[in-house]
């Protein structure tokens, strides 16, 4: 039962972390929309039971949004960072190999990032001004794009050529499409697809 609570407790501190992060700079948008309470519940309803890791997934978490939003989106850039971090708060200093980070980054579920956007995205939705909607509706737009991948098996898999691309040539394509607020520039929703030539 210890264990349990103080696994708990070291969940509240990290989201109170990835929160504060937030809160410095220019990032302070998300101080009043993101509570570590509600970091702390989705982690804890989509995250299996974890072994107490330097690593956590609330920690994992706060390091990967830091690392897509850095400068220097290098893996040893945030663990230099995170040690820099954890010498301050007097706490045991870690190695900077990135394979820890790396496979609790794959470790991480999908859903933790993605419930938490949407989350963002609604909490900016109810804090917009009124005179910001357009007779009285909130204005949503559409944009899309695609991405390559490297050609692996699992992403040929998921993500299979289309039928314009000469089979064994070129690499598999997403195509990515998003509804976007208007009036607060989030991304309300997502959608991932394999491409499938100019039409799809």
């Amino acid at each position: 039962m210890k264990a349990a609570s103080a696994q708990q407790e070291s969940l509240r501190r990290e989201a109170v972390k990835l929160r504060h992060q937030f809160a410095q700079g220019s990032r302070g948008i998300f101080s009043g929309v993101l509570p570590a309470s509600k970091v702390t519940e989705v982690i804890r309803e989509e995250c299996e039971a974890w072994r107490d890791r330097v690593y956590s997934p609330a920690t994992t978490l706060r390091l990967f949004i830091g690392q897509v939003l850095g400068e220097d989106r290098a893996c040893q850039d945030v663990l230099s960072r995170f040690l820099a971090e954890r010498t301050a708060e007097g706490v045991a200093a870690i190695g900077l190999n990135t394979g820890a980070y790396c496979q609790a980054r794959q470790r991480l579920p999908l859903e933790v990032p993605d419930r938490l956007y949407r989350e963002v995205a609604r909490a900016l939705e109810e804090k917009l001004p009124k005179e910001w909607s357009w007779r009285s509706r909130r204005v949503k737009v559409f944009d899309g794009t695609t991405v390559s991948m490297p050609d692996t098996p699992q992403n040929q898999n998921a993500f299979p050529q289309n039928s314009e691309q000469q089979e064994g040539l070129g690499f598999p394509i997403a195509r990515l499409g998003a509804v976007i607020s208007l009036g607060s520039g989030a991304v309300i929703g997502h959608t991932v697809v394999a491409c499938e030539g100019k039409g799809t």
